[in-house]
């Protein structure tokens, strides 16, 4: 037996003897490790001092107050965190081999995923040995996104089995998602592992099973054979997965309603569009007279200045307006003086009833003579141009067009602008004449425009009309739906296909409908077996509605490629392995 490797580590690692004894050394004498390609370099798992001397040791926790924590193993093993990869596989005929070519498929560890509200856990457990620092990988992803967790921190609690709780906790690496705990069992037992994720605000769990801590690597060799995944899984590494547009959901039972496809144009409702017409003549001025202002209701649209020669002097409409008063007093007491009188019989009806018009002509008189005062009250002054005379917006909205310009003279009931309110349009779908039949009731329906346009509902509530005759030229129903459009991101003219609803909702097993992929006009998805392995799943797909659609051949909770599916396609018919590349 050659004792150069342990003199070796012996002359490197004084401060910590034991440890480089049990770990960069194992008992036959021979370094221990396997070779891993990182970067295009190959490393054997040893002690990395120099990173640990970065980041500073995982912090540990043992509820048992006679356990010494002084650990007399190096708990740098393992602890390249630089490594952004490592060789190892989960296609079924993938054989590890150890570093004298024999099987060492054990060392791989036993593969655990675990799915929480907010994370996901991808890590593999290799075998654990009493009083021997071991090193997870734990993979954590964010599951909103499927992006790497860079922050927080990460423990290992090793529990039950009639031992005290072991806790071993660290902060994230230099690799982005990958944290590495030391786990150093104290104690042989068959031991519940929980690995658990804190960060500022959330804390979230993942029980990771049984694991047994062995007194030694022979029995931990003998007692964890390595099992590979199913026959026939796809493998895609956790970081080709953050390398991508990836995301993964759970199919889940859901009330679906079927639907029928129609046809739609967005149109300005009736009420929403004004042509704007002068009351009188005049020359404009505005400042507010062009297309694409927006306008509240009531500010003002153009100014209109009537001629010098036209100019009408406010005394002379207060005197107007103040024989109109008289006129209307005068006519009121001889109609007061008529009634007594006609109720003698001393003057005929008909001297009242002529009274009663004069009156209510001198009251019509009165009102417009007071408009015109007021009007005038309320202009403003142009200098040698006349009384300017204000026209407001009658709507909010916007100037969709112009016909005339600043300066330019007009007459009376000239046309001066277009109005349109952009808040809300109408949506006027035509239906099918051979889908009418299917339509139990109009209970709403969905539609987007574009292929990554943002889904949008109809309900019942927003059902404007239902004409009563098919549209003879087109052979559909008009229909139309009012559309909110306070974002201003939609315009009239724009047209897309729409789902109306048919029938009441239904349960059903749903998955989002980008999780269907096309694979030689069979539709399939992809099952999540575990972080890394997927599965091809023939499915027969039902009914859609909206986002969502039925399938059958997949059961709910299941967890499903839903973006990036293409991708698990592909990596099920490379020829060569999927999977290598980073490090565990």
């Amino acid at each position: 037996m050659s004792l150069f490797p342990t003199v070796w580590c012996l002359a490197v690692f004084v401060p910590a003897l034991l440890a480089v004894s049990a770990i960069g050394c194992d008992r036959d004498g021979h370094q221990h490790g396997h070779d891993h390609a990182h970067n295009g370099e190959d490393h054997a798992h040893g002690g990395h001092p120099s990173e640990h001397a970065r980041r500073g040791q995982a912090d540990v926790e043992c509820d048992d107050p006679s356990h010494d924590h002084s650990d007399p193993h190096d708990h740098t093993k393992h602890g390249d965190d630089d490594h952004a990869g490592h060789e190892h596989s989960d296609h079924p005929n993938h054989v590890h081999r150890g570093h004298d070519g024999s099987d060492d498929s054990h060392s791989r560890g036993t593969p655990f995923t675990g799915w929480g509200r907010l994370t996901q856990l991808f890590v593999e457990v290799p075998p654990l040995v009493v009083g021997q620092s071991t090193e997870l990988a734990a993979h954590m992803t964010w599951l909103a996104g499927h992006r790497p967790i860079e922050d927080g921190e990460v423990t290992v609690e090793l529990s039950g089995g009639g031992a005290p709780t072991e806790r071993f906790s660290i902060g994230p690496s230099s690799v982005a998602g990958i944290f590495r705990p030391l786990v150093t069992p104290g104690h042989a037992a068959t031991r519940t592992l929980t690995i658990r994720y804190e960060a500022e605000m959330m804390a979230e769990s993942h029980a990771a099973g049984e694991h047994t801590a062995w007194n030694t690597e022979a029995e931990a060799k003998a007692g964890t054979p390595y099992t590979g995944p199913p026959v026939g899984a796809i493998s895609l590494t956790i970081e080709e997965q953050w390398g991508r547009d990836f995301r993964v959901s759970q199919a889940s039972t859901a009330a679906i309603r079927p639907s029928v496809r129609a046809f739609g144009t967005l149109v300005v409702p009736s009420d929403s569009e004004v042509v704007v017409k002068a009351p009188r003549a005049g020359r404009v001025s505005s400042e507010q007279l062009r297309v694409g202002t927006k306008l509240d209701k009531g500010a003002t649209l153009v100014t209109l200045a009537t001629a010098f020669e036209e100019r009408v002097e406010p005394a002379d409409i207060a005197l107007d307006a103040d024989r109109a008063r008289i006129r209307a007093a005068s006519a009121r007491r001889e109609v007061n003086r008529l009634k007594p009188l006609v109720a003698k019989g001393v003057v005929a009806v008909r001297r009242l009833d002529a009274a009663r018009a004069s009156l209510a002509e001198a009251q019509a008189e009165l009102r417009a003579a007071k408009r015109r005062r007021d009007n005038v009250a309320k202009s403003n002054r142009l200098g040698s141009q006349g009384d300017a005379y204000t026209v407001p917006s009658p709507i909010a909205g916007v100037v969709a067009d112009v016909y005339t310009t600043t300066g330019s003279w007009v007459q009376r009931g000239a046309e001066l602008a277009r109005l349109v309110a952009r808040d809300h349009l109408w949506l006027e779908v035509g239906i099918p004449e051979a889908f009418i039949g299917q339509l139990k009731s109009l209970t709403g329906g969905w539609y987007r425009f574009g292929k990554t346009g943002p889904l949008r509902a109809l309900d019942q509530h927003a059902l404007v009309s239902v004409a009563s005759a098919l549209d003879p030229a087109t052979r559909t129903l008009p229909v139309r739906f009012a559309v909110d459009n306070t974002q201003q991101q939609l315009f009239a003219g724009m047209s897309t296909q729409l789902r109306l609803y048919t029938d009441t909702a239904q349960d059903a097993v749903v998955v989002p409908y980008s999780a269907l992929v096309d694979d030689a006009g069979v539709d399939v998805v992809y099952v999540q077996l575990g972080g890394e392995t997927f599965e091809r799943r023939q499915v027969r797909v039902g009914v859609r509605d909206g986002d969502l659609v039925a399938v059958e051949g997949v059961a709910s909770g299941e967890w499903i490629a839903t973006k990036g599916a293409y991708a698990v396609k592909l990596a099920a018919t490379a020829t060569t392995e999927i999977g290598h590349g980073h490090d565990h």
